[in-house]
């Protein structure tokens, strides 16, 4: 600061009367940015968490499985030996 500057700077403060506003101000402002830091990493876990227990759809979710019949499976087997000898004998 310029020696006026400096100047100016007091006779304002001079001038200005200490109201409890201010005083509050002084005293919670080195807690103010833990604060505000606190808030926002709460408010970004609640929304984490409700994105989390919404439902998925079956494309976020991969599906169901379906499980499959013991007259499937067999048939599946038969498929599979059938083609397995296709590729033997070409």
């Amino acid at each position: 600061m310029t020696d006026e500057e400096w100047e100016t700077f007091v006779d304002f403060a001079k001038s200005k009367a200490l109201e409890l506003d201010d005083i509050y101000y002084l005293m919670n402002r080195g807690d103010r940015d833990v604060k505000i830091a606190d808030s926002t990493r709460r408010e970004m876990h609640d929304k984490m968490r409700e994105v989390q227990e919404r439902p998925g759809s079956l494309a976020t979710t991969g599906g169901t499985q379906v499980e499959k019949s013991t007259d499937d499976r067999v048939f599946d087997s038969i498929l599979g030996v059938d083609s397995q000898l296709d590729e033997v004998f070409g």
